[in-house]
């Protein structure tokens, strides 16, 4: 492991008060680490903000974000952009909205979430009313999910 990337993770998981801001490319983490990072934002209180783009962490990673969201209440921004969820990793991470009450931004760019993923997202946006933010470009979503999403969006 990257001792830069360890020093963070360790970090993370002793909630240092200066570290509110991580942001990782795919040269910075691998997706092992990704999982460490996850497991430590569990009981973490101050990381208001994570970047993860392009690490390709696909379904683990996803399921091991959406088990961090489900518990988690100090992160408000989450970009997952290029990540590979898929559409069972998208389906565990828009779940975790029905639970989570802190995040605000969600981005979920270049993501092959499709009308499946639109349609589970458009659902936990039935429950979730603190997300504000939601960015889905490039994520293969075709008509049936972005009727769904805009009637979602009509009432949240």
């Amino acid at each position: 492991m990257d001792r830069g990337t360890r020093v963070l993770i360790e970090r993370v998981r002793r909630n240092d008060l200066a570290l509110t801001l991580l942001n990782f490319l795919s040269r910075d983490i691998s997706v092992e680490q990704v999982l460490e990072l996850v497991e430590a934002l569990k009981g973490n209180t101050v990381l208001q903000t994570l970047n993860l783009l392009g690490i390709n962490t696909g379904t683990a990673g996803a399921h091991a974000l959406a088990s961090m969201l489900k518990v988690n209440k100090t992160l408000i921004a989450l970009r997952i952009d290029g990540n590979r969820n898929g559409l069972e990793g998208t389906v565990a991470l828009v779940d975790a909205l029905r639970i989570n009450t802190t995040l605000r931004k969600l981005r979920l760019n270049n993501n092959n979430i499709g009308a499946g993923g639109a349609v589970a997202l458009a659902d936990a946006l039935r429950v979730n009313t603190t997300l504000s933010v939601l960015s889905l470009s490039a994520t293969n979503i075709d008509t049936a999910g972005a009727v769904a999403l805009a009637d979602v969006l009509k009432v949240n």
